[in-house]
This record gives C-alpha cells, sequence and structure tokens, in this order.
C-alpha cells in the first residue's frame, strides 16, 4: 500500500475532517503504511501528500482551513460532515489553472487575424538563422 492509498483509507475511517497530525497517528496506530526508520519527518510527509491531493485537483479529499489549520476529509463525507459558513471553519478551494504554451495558441491568434484581415506571418525561431 502506498502513503496516498494509506491516507485516503484513513480519512475515509475516520470521517471527521482531521488535522495531517491527526491523520498520520491513526496511519501509525492502525499500521496502513510503516515509514522507513530513515525518516526523519513522516508526519510531513503526510501533509505534503494531503497538499499533494489538493494542488492536483483530486476531488477525493478536500479541506477546510480552521484556526488551528488545515482540516482535511473525503468528500464522500462531506453531507454528513455539513460544512457551514462560519467564523471556526472557512471552506477552501482551489481551481487547477489552466496554462498554455505560446506554440498552442498561435493558430487561434492567426486565425482571429485572419478574419479581421490581418495576415501574420509564422517565424519558427528553431528554424531561423537570426536574421
Amino acid at each position: 500500500m502506498t502513503v496516498k492509498e494509506a491516507i485516503l483509507m484513513s480519512l475515509k475511517e475516520l470521517k471527521d475532517p482531521s488535522s495531517y497530525k491527526a491523520i498520520y497517528d491513526h496511519l501509525v496506530k492502525e499500521e496502513y503504511y510503516t515509514f522507513s526508520t530513515s525518516a526523519k519527518t513522516p508526519a510531513l510527509t503526510v501533509s505534503a501528500e494531503l497538499g499533494w491531493f489538493i494542488k492536483r485537483g483530486d476531488t477525493r479529499v478536500k479541506r477546510i482551513n480552521s484556526k488551528s489549520g488545515f482540516l482535511y476529509y473525503l468528500t464522500e463525507n462531506e453531507d454528513r460532515i455539513k460544512i457551514e459558513s462560519s467564523e471556526d471553519f472557512q471552506a477552501v478551494t482551489r481551481t487547477k489553472k489552466k496554462s498554455y504554451l505560446e506554440r498552442d495558441l498561435h493558430p487561434l491568434i492567426s486565425s482571429y487575424l485572419k478574419s479581421k484581415k490581418i495576415y501574420s506571418k509564422t517565424i519558427f525561431h528553431e528554424q531561423s538563422n537570426g536574421n
């Protein structure tokens, strides 16, 4: 079992929003994952993996911001938790921004310019002799 799978299993059993430390303690207690003896900060590894779920836009895990820090929970438990906008909790949503390369956007701008009767010229810098 990987760390991510162990975290998901722990969140499923904990059911309530939990801090990364509580999730780490549950992992160790239930022996879902064994960290190597040379690992200096395994609790922070769990925190980083939880952040990975949020950063990548994984819809299985959500987090809320409380006075004591971020609390994580599974989306399937969201109805049972009944998170409301209160002073104690503030829902945190993170949308994944899509980035585009200039080369991907070039055909779009060229077609737009052509529709305005402006003709553009494509210069590939890899093939250019620098003049």
